[in-house]
């Protein structure tokens, strides 16, 4: 084992481990101050996870994405779902298995073409239930790369206009094009 992957795997242990007791109950800690964060936005974080992932993609760290990737999944299993419209409940009980699959094979292989892969499926289910939760209060981009998946194209969420390339990071960092926009919290 290289010893960025270990001190990768104490980083993971040392910030996600101490609060995951905490995090079971419907509060977040504030890792800094430890004090309390309700959980006002069921998706919020998994979320920001799906956006670490992309956002180590495009800038080619398959060590950073595997390390969202682990975060994201951990959210998934930390969504409350007592708190969700009739909608809200249908999709994230048709896609939530799929979220954490997904992030699962990121988080287990180094391989950053795998990781991309893996993204595309990622991505698709992340989008259909980014639309169910929309909130109209953040404007996303679902932004499109013609070249990706072998020239079959593929598709990303950004939380930003500009294109940052996730399936091809910085050898074609700005390809692509936003396809449509949601608004969700």
């Amino acid at each position: 084992m290289s010893k960025l992957t270990i001190f990768i795997t104490l980083l993971i242990i040392i910030l996600v481990q101490p609060s995951a007791a905490k995090m079971n109950s419907s509060k977040l800690f504030n890792p800094i101050t430890q004090d309390p964060v309700e959980r006002t936005n069921p998706i919020g974080l998994v979320y920001q996870d799906y956006m670490g992932v992309k956002n180590s993609l495009s800038r080619d760290r398959a060590d950073s994405a595997a390390f969202f990737a682990a975060k994201l999944s951990q959210e998934i299993g930390l969504v409350t779902m007592d708190k969700l419209s009739s909608a809200q409940y249908d999709a994230w009980t048709k896609f939530a298995t799929n979220l954490s699959n997904d992030a699962d094979k990121i988080r287990n292989t180094k391989e950053i073409e795998r990781q991309r892969e893996c993204f595309m499926t990622l991505t698709n289910n992340m989008y259909e239930l980014l639309k169910v939760f929309n909130t109209n209060s953040e404007i996303i981009y679902y932004q499109f790369c013609p070249m990706a998946n072998k020239g079959k194209g593929a598709y990303w969420i950004s939380d930003q206009s500009k294109i940052a390339n996730p399936y091809f990071g910085k050898s074609m960092l700005r390809c692509g094009s936003t396809k449509a926009t949601i608004l969700v919290k």
